[in-house]
């Protein structure tokens, strides 16, 4: 299991430390099949490094936590999570979303040290030269076009198509991967995950969905 952690300059600051701590605990410490889970995290993720250990770890699952972007229909601006971007090298990632042709997406850095949008067709095409991997778990705010784009090659992927406050995406987490380390399959575990935001009397709408070719 490969997880991967992004949280560029002028993004806002994201609590990655406690939901890579969380999934940890969950099927290191905790789970009942705890030895059949090898885990291998990477964090402050660039374009770079998300394409080389794709390539080199082979992984069955992947976890992305960080942001996400959209485009506001109102003032053509970006929106990262929920916080319009105006200044700086984020300003640019609206004209980057339409020089890609997207409307929103997950958002690392890139070689450069600016924010940029991850292509969705570029992303499906990365994947695709890891038939090993089983499931994507994109724990990020607009995550869901990249999502059906990687449905193309891998069989689960969850993805988000709304905000996901920061609170929510730790406690799916906790609950995703509780489930995931009593043997449970993935999407039982989304289930999981998304009771437990409920349970803990959060957004009910603030998670990612469930999505299988």
């Amino acid at each position: 299991m490969l997880i991967l952690a992004a949280n560029p300059a002028e993004s806002g600051q994201l609590r990655l430390d406690k939901e890579l701590k969380t999934i940890r605990q969950e099927l290191k410490s905790e789970a009942k099949y705890r030895d059949r889970f090898q885990l291998e995290r990477r964090v402050a993720v660039t374009t770079k490094d998300l394409h080389d250990i794709i390539v080199n770890y082979q992984p069955d699952i992947v976890h992305f936590c960080g942001h996400g972007v959209i485009i506001d229909a109102t003032t053509n601006k970006a929106v990262v999570d929920d916080a319009t971007i105006t200044t700086g090298r984020g300003a640019d990632l609206a004209a980057l979303m339409t020089k890609v042709h997207t409307e929103g997406g997950i958002v690392i850095e890139g070689e450069n040290g600016a924010l940029t949008i991850i292509d969705e067709t570029a992303l499906a095409e990365l994947f695709a030269l890891v038939p090993t991997i089983k499931g994507v778990i994109l724990n990020c705010c607009y995550s869901q076009i990249q999502a059906d784009s990687l449905l193309k090659q891998v069989p689960v992927v969850i993805g988000a198509p709304k905000a996901i406050p920061d609170e929510n995406a730790i406690v799916y987490s906790r609950g995703f991967y509780n489930a995931l380390g009593e043997g449970k399959d993935l999407e039982y575990a989304h289930q999981a995950g998304m009771n437990a935001i409920v349970l803990n009397g959060l957004q009910a709408g603030g998670g990612p969905v469930f999505n299988k070719a």
